[in-house]
Order: structure tokens, then sequence, then C-alpha cells
């Protein structure tokens, strides 16, 4: 098993949020990272409220969709090429940012193999490449979920990176995960899960 982060952000009530007037629909568009075409680039965006630029960003009428800054993306870059999974989006108004925010796509995937859902605390468990490990940043499979290696999630926090957080997700073998699935870890806590993990007999590389 192999220890990795997803993130969510704080949102907390001063960081901005933005709103687009384009028509479009938003969703199926940039709340996938996966996927594959960006959003049109007639679209523009303007802060709806915030006081503060913060390393993530959201829309107003959907919180799901999330914004990113151009350090967020300048550290990405130093692990995995970003002119390929990211592109900068158009905010005008009276209140604009001194540089870019950018919405992610194309990202490598995952599949998820537990029912996870954010509300409850057992983590997400996702199947391992057998070729490598992923580095700097994946998502899961069909889902918003952006997640980061233990390396890039302490850069990030040595940075102090606003407006987000880090919650505890995993990759394991197929056959790590069919000794997990036969226990009962629905919604458990994350030591509990560790408890379960460790009783087991299974390793968890921090590295």
């Amino acid at each position: 098993m192999l220890h990795y982060y997803y993130i969510l952000g704080t949102i907390w009530a001063s960081k901005k949020k933005l709103i687009t007037e384009t028509h479009f629909s938003v969703y199926g568009h940039c709340d996938d990272p996966s996927l594959q075409e960006p959003i049109a680039k007639d679209v523009i965006f303007r802060v709806k409220k915030g006081s503060k630029w913060s390393d993530l960003i959201v829309l107003y009428e959907g919180e799901t969709v999330e914004f990113f800054s151009q350090r967020f993306i300048d550290l990405l870059s130093t692990k995995m090429d970003m002119q390929n999974y990211c592109y900068p989006i158009k905010i005008e108004g009276n209140d604009v940012p001194e540089s870019n925010y950018y919405c992610l796509y194309k990202l490598p995937t995952y599949e998820l193999l537990n029912d996870f859902d954010a509300d409850y605390p057992e983590p997400p468990l996702f199947l391992l490449n057998e070729e490598s490990a992923p580095k700097g940043i994946f998502s899961f499979k069909d889902t918003k979920y952006k997640i980061v290696d233990k390396n890039t999630m302490l850069e990030m926090k040595k940075m102090k990176f606003s407006n987000i957080e880090f919650c505890h997700a995993y990759g394991v073998t197929m056959d790590e995960y069919e000794i997990i699935k036969q226990h009962d870890y629905n919604h458990c806590s994350i030591n509990s899960f560790m408890s379960l993990v460790e009783n087991l007999g299974l390793k968890i590389d921090n590295k």
C-alpha cells in the first residue's frame, strides 16, 4: 500500500469565489479533472464574493469546480509537464488576480475501489498501476478529486498553500484490496482503518 492525499478546499468565507455570465454547462466541462477538452475560450469569469486570493478558488454556483493558483501549477511543474494538464481561465472586472488561475484537465486517472464519500471518514482506496506508482497530481476516474503524493503534499504545506487541506488516500494492489474488503471498514475513522491494516499484516509505504 502507498500513502497519498486528496485535496479539499477549506472554502473560508473570505476566499474568492467566481461567477460566469457565459451560458455553458460547467458540470461535465471543468468539474472533472480527467476531461480531455478545455472550456470554450470565450468563457469569462468575474469575482462574485471574497476578499482574498488563495491557492484554490471555486465557482460560486458549484464549489466542486476548483481553480488553482500559478504557484500551485509551478510546484507541480517540477514533478510533471503541467502544460499538458492545465490551462488558464479568464478573469475580468475590477478585481483581478496578479497572476493566472488554472483549470486542471486530462489528468491521469486511477480506479477507485471502494464506495468513497468525502462526507464520511473512511479513506479512498484506488488500484495501483503495476508499471509505476503515480507522482505529482492525478485523479480518481469519473470524480472531481485531485490526489497528490506525500512529497508534493509536504512541499505544499511547507510553502503554506492557502485554502487547501489534505486527506488520506491509499493506493493498493488488487490482492491487498481483496484482503481488506473481507472486513467491515465502511465509514470507519482513519485511525480505525490504520489499525485494521496493521492487524491484517499489510504494510503502508509512506515514501
